[in-house]
């Protein structure tokens, strides 16, 4: 969209937004880009992804949340 991505939070802030905006490439980067950083700060917002309409984001943020409840060891529910 023509916006840089910034540093620390301005980064995250600009993951989420291409996760509300952006076409289902972009959504599935930013869903790979969040399950990398693997705050689970964010799970939520990736288990509403679960119910998107486009099946490669759904299974991204499935993918996402399993390497996130691996790496920190705790159980994310579905």
């Amino acid at each position: 969209q023509g916006i840089g991505i910034g540093l620390g939070r301005q980064a995250v802030n600009a993951l989420l937004r291409a996760l509300d905006e952006g076409q289902p490439p972009v959504r599935v980067a930013a869903i790979d880009t969040l399950r990398d950083i693997g705050d689970l700060g964010h799970h939520d917002k990736l288990r509403q992804l679960l119910l998107d309409p486009d099946r490669s984001v759904r299974d991204a943020a499935f993918a996402a949340l399993e390497t996130i409840g691996q790496r920190t060891g705790q159980a994310i529910p579905r």
